[in-house]
């Protein structure tokens, strides 16, 4: 199986990542939508605006994130992943992934449907986590850490290109 270039895995996952791209932007227009248009939302508490707010902010995060990461397949459609825009864009991703935690973790606080925390739990309607945070926050940190990578990979590259 082919990893880069044309009709590759990484052509499939930008596919991918297009359809999801557009199904997210739908889900954030339709839930901001129903959302303010309600009329529970009219008789809004400061809670729920608040919590209204976090959702833009991590919904706009993920959005992002996952833009970024369309950016980056491109590039590794091109054979080109080891680019300055690539460290950019995990610098976003990491960033994107820490502001969505930060919602997370401020949610569960103000959040009265939050009555103890559980790692995991199965219920009638599936399978649930409450650990949203830390995935999130260590989605960060690992990004993070492949973002130096990528930087090292890069600034290795440029000095390799004109030694030669």
């Amino acid at each position: 199986m082919k990893y880069y270039g044309k009709n590759s895995l990484s052509s499939f996952l930008k596919v991918v990542l297009d359809v999801l791209l557009l199904i997210g932007l739908g889900l954030f227009i339709f839930i901001s939508k129903d959302t303010l248009f309600t009329t529970s939302f009219k008789e809004a508490t400061p809670i729920l605006a608040f919590v209204y707010g976090l959702f833009l902010i991590g919904g706009t995060s993920l959005i992002y994130i996952v833009y970024n990461l369309r950016k980056i397949t491109k590039t590794l459609i091109t054979r080109e992943p080891f680019v300055w825009d690539n460290v950019r864009s995990l610098k976003k991703i990491w960033i994107g992934s820490f502001i969505i935690a930060i919602c997370y973790f401020i949610n569960f606080f103000i959040n009265p449907s939050y009555k103890s925390f559980e790692i995991i739990y199965i219920d009638a309607k599936g399978i649930h986590t409450d650990f949203e945070f830390f995935i999130f926050f260590f989605a960060g940190v690992f990004i993070l850490v492949l973002e130096k990578v990528f930087k090292s990979a890069v600034e290795y590259k440029e000095e390799n290109d004109l030694t030669i």
